[in-house]
């Protein structure tokens, strides 16, 4: 992640199963927060999370 804000990204994204309690604790230990509600896509379920620089 810090690489991709060195270079210039302001925002990273992404979009685990809202039901992925294990990857959801991760993201959020990274620094993502959830930026939304779960959303239905054309891939499935997604809880969209977001990381600011």
């Amino acid at each position: 992640m810090q690489v991709l804000f060195d270079e210039g990204a302001t925002v990273i994204a992404t979009d685990p199963h809202p039901d992925n309690a294990r990857a959801i604790a991760v993201y959020k230990k990274l620094g993502f927060e959830p930026s939304g509600l779960p959303q239905e896509t054309k891939w499935g379920l997604i809880l969209p999370m977001l990381a600011r620089r």
